[in-house]
């Protein structure tokens, strides 16, 4: 691979463009947009304060800017360089904001999520929601575009709100069986929507868009619950982490259990690749005989303990699943979804960061805070030192295309190259 310069950042701000030409990436301020090749500043947007979050449009057209002190929202045009658009949430504050699908409309929650406002970005129109449940959770919109799904709280019931995209009108209210729903998302074709409580219980529900109950589970009782929820878009899969270590991937169509995923701390007859060597020689070792792997002590009276299935990921085309197990932060466990089981594990000397699937092949990328990329394929895995061991990575982002890699330090960044 091909490493780029380094360049400065502030709060590991830096995101890809969807159409995988720019990289926006914020210094204090000030938003740098580069070209993705050459890395050369396209634009250079200042802000009216410090910038604490960014997000693209999905056409690639705008960049929103979060100053969160100002409860400012600022927007900046690619192709207009001298058009700008400014929103003030003033008193109320600013908590989060997002684009709706089609790039015309910018979300904003309130402080206490007073209310969720819908901007206008082209007729500076406005239409408000009362009570969203949550600020960065339990809102989401359907594939097609046309449909967004809000959760809102109201008489200690959790309801869900289904608003049409196009005129942000209430479509359909109904009242969901959770206790405490704490996220939301439509099944890959819209034909559902699931819903799930807090841990403190195991309750996923599938929903039609009106209304109706369609199936529910749970997979036990009295214990902590659901950690992750992620679904598989090209196979229709739904993976559910819970606290007891196991992923359950679930078919939407039956809602039955297909496979049970195990996190065991001891293993035989599995290919491990394990992390051996000091400093600049770091490379990876087959076994495939028996394995005990690292685990932390978990405490019985701390809230949020560090256990369960918090991180899944699919590959691009569904073909393989990445997870972690919070009690072995250490250990990435990739299964094999044609097969239903586990393909191998990934045992690191450091506890795992990051990980990210190259958006076109089978490749995954992973950092554990040193200056050594990681890699692995289905023919195997390498430690990539980087030069002189100076960034520290701790964040990684494959472009859309998937020709690079991003690799984030504490302060500063570079693009890693694939070869063609």
């Amino acid at each position: 691979m091909e490493l780029s310069e380094e360049y400065p950042h502030s709060n590991h701000l830096i995101r890809y463009s969807p159409c995988a030409n720019y990289l926006a990436c914020v210094l204090k301020t000030k938003v740098f947009v580069r070209d993705v090749q050459s890395l050369k500043i396209k634009h250079l947007f200042t802000c009216i304060g410090e910038i604490g979050y960014i997000s693209w449009s999905k056409d690639s057209r705008y960049l929103l800017c979060c100053i969160y002190k100002r409860a400012t929202v600022q927007i900046w045009a690619i192709d207009q360089p001298d058009w700008t658009c400014k929103i003030e949430e003033g008193l109320v504050g600013l908590v989060a904001a997002r684009w709706s699908p089609n790039s015309d409309y910018v979300l904003t929650v309130s402080e206490f999520q007073v209310r969720l406002t819908i901007w206008s970005i082209t007729t500076k129109s406005a239409a408000y929601i009362k009570n969203p449940k949550h600020s960065n959770q339990a809102l989401d919109f359907s594939h097609n575009k046309k449909y967004m799904a809000v959760a809102e709280r109201k008489d200690c019931k959790d309801y869900i709100d289904i608003f049409s995209c196009e005129n942000w009108t209430l479509i359909r209210q109904f009242q969901v069986a959770t206790k405490d729903l704490v996220d939301l998302k439509w099944a890959p074709d819209d034909s559902s929507i699931c819903v799930w409580d807090n841990c403190l219980e195991y309750s996923i529900l599938q929903y039609s868009p009106d209304g109706r109950l369609l199936n529910s589970l749970r997979a036990y009782e009295n214990a902590l619950g659901i950690k992750s929820v992620t679904w598989c878009s090209p196979l229709n899969f739904l993976s559910i982490g819970s606290y007891d270590s196991k992923v359950r991937i679930i078919n939407p169509s039956s809602w039955k259990i297909m496979s049970e995923f195990s996190h065991p701390t001891s293993l035989t007859n599995i290919v491990a690749y394990i992390e051996e060597g000091q400093d600049h020689r770091l490379q990876y070792a087959i076994n495939q005989s028996s394995i005990s792997l690292p685990s932390i002590k978990i405490s019985q009276t701390l809230p949020n303990p560090k256990m369960g299935i918090g991180y899944a990921r699919f590959n691009h085309d569904g073909t393989y699943l990445v997870t972690r197990n919070d009690s072995t932060p250490n250990v990435a466990w990739i299964w094999d979804m044609m097969q239903m089981e586990l393909a191998c594990i990934i045992v690191q000397k450091s506890a795992i960061k990051q990980t990210s699937w190259n958006p076109v092949d089978h490749r995954l990328a992973l950092c554990c805070g040193g200056s050594t990329l990681y890699m692995w394929s289905p023919d195997g895995a390498s430690c990539i030192q980087l030069p002189n061991g100076q960034l520290e990575v701790s964040g990684i982002s494959w472009c859309g295309d998937g020709t690079s890699l991003l690799l984030m330090g504490k302060e500063s960044f570079c693009l890693a190259y694939t070869p063609e």
